[in-house]
């Protein structure tokens, strides 16, 4: 037994070491390829602000641990200035849930927040239904191939009004790269090139993105931030529709192991007695998300990850409340009837385990019944027993098991 506990443990230690090894051998190539990327460009490689890559006597470098740190630092960011214009490369390897990405920010100031990408057919079918609401410039040409992300009627809007900034964003996307998205932030603008894999690496410079991206900053340098007589409408909050959302969520599960425990269904006819209430009220409430939320350029993507939110959410809360309101509002008679064990097991589940008796129906001739009880009525429970079982209708009229009693002369066990 030691000796296998020694090899696992050797196991371990090689697989640890191989990882490490890979990793900072990709990480490796990835810094000689931005080495080469700031030779033909011009740049300089400097320490990225991740927690690897800080000086190890500052605050920050104190509570980074030391290993991570040796690996991160493999990776750099790259800056230069074109025409005394600084600017930023930041390389992110593929990691499990995104594809490796490149960015490259010009890091210029400015007010407008927004962004500018490939039109997909997603954004289509928002635009069809009346959900979000996109700028449009009056240029098909544009309009058709690309969507605008930013306030509908703000200075954003105009920026794209003047036909150099509409063709320095074609000018970006016809770049032989994977360009996803074109960002203003206050932090200038960003380019990001997403999947950017090992031969973008080898062959990017960022100074070919410069002279448009420089176009587009200088000519939102001349817009006011609120132009005279523009009033932009403020934008409303999606976040208490997603709070809602996880209450119910959260509220339905609790509720729902209250009431499997507390007043357990006689059969899953509860399932499809909740559904006549969860539909209803999903309904109603993704129509009045639907009217909160449209009208803005994101509108359609709030819609679709609150609906997805909303559909395990409604389920949950409709059903949880369903099984413990059929108990807890219950003023029917007990009903007593008895019975025959016809057979009886036992399901094992991570922690725990489920006790189950199959007995012959007294409502349905011929048919069983599935009764889960505690251990003690198992254990002392055989094939052929007599057992007593007391039922409620429900308050939904969802039948449920009030008691089970083994028939002996001793009485109920429990």
């Amino acid at each position: 037994m030691i000796g296998f506990h020694l090899f696992l443990s050797f196991v371990f230690l090689i697989s640890t070491f191989l990882l490490v090894f890979s990793l900072r051998k990709r990480l490796s190539s990835h810094r000689e390829s931005l080495k080469k990327m700031a030779d033909r460009s011009g740049g300089r490689l400097v320490p990225s602000r991740s927690c690897g890559t800080v000086p190890e006597g500052t605050e920050e470098g104190r509570t980074c641990s030391k290993p991570l740190a040796s690996l991160l630092s493999a990776i750099s960011d790259l800056r230069g200035e074109f025409n005394g214009t600084p600017y930023r490369f930041r390389f992110t390897p593929k990691s499990r849930n995104s594809p490796p990405q490149g960015t490259v920010t010009f890091l210029v100031p400015q007010g407008l927040a927004g962004s500018v990408r490939r039109e997909g057919k997603f954004d289509r079918w928002g635009k069809s239904i009346g959900l979000n609401r996109e700028i449009q410039t009056g240029d098909s040409a544009f309009d058709t191939p690309y969507y605008l992300s930013g306030e509908p009627e703000g200075p954003f809007s105009l920026l794209f009004s003047q036909s150099q900034c509409r063709q320095a964003i074609q000018n970006l996307f016809s770049l032989p790269f994977p360009l996803k998205e074109v960002i203003f932030s206050p932090e200038g603008l960003t380019l990001a090139f997403t999947p950017f894999r090992e031969e973008h690496l080898e062959s990017f410079d960022p100074r070919l993105c410069a002279p448009d991206a420089l176009t587009l900053l200088q000519e939102a340098s001349k817009l006011p931030l609120i132009p005279y007589g523009l009033v932009v409408p403020p934008k409303r909050s999606s976040l208490p529709l997603f709070l809602l959302s996880g209450f119910l969520a959260l509220g339905g599960t609790v509720a729902l192991i209250v009431g499997l425990t507390l007043y357990p269904p006689l059969d899953k006819s509860f399932l499809l007695g909740s559904l006549r209430y969860v539909f209803p009220l999903l309904f109603l409430y993704l129509f009045f998300a639907f009217h909160f939320l449209k009208g803005h350029p994101q509108s359609h993507i709030r819609f679709f990850q609150l609906f997805l939110l909303s559909l395990p959410a409604f389920f949950l809360s409709g059903t949880g409340f369903f099984a413990y309101g059929n108990g807890a509002l219950d003023k029917s008679e007990p009903e007593t009837c008895q019975t025959l064990i016809v057979d009886k097991t036992i399901t094992k589940n991570k922690n725990s385990y489920t006790y189950t008796l199959l007995l012959l129906s007294w409502r349905h001739p011929g048919g069983t019944e599935r009764i889960n009880v505690d251990q003690e009525i198992f254990t002392a429970s055989r094939q052929g027993d007599g057992v007593e079982v007391t039922t409620r209708q429900g308050h939904f009229k969802a039948p449920w098991v009030e008691r089970v009693s083994l028939l002996s002369p001793k009485g109920p066990l429990f």
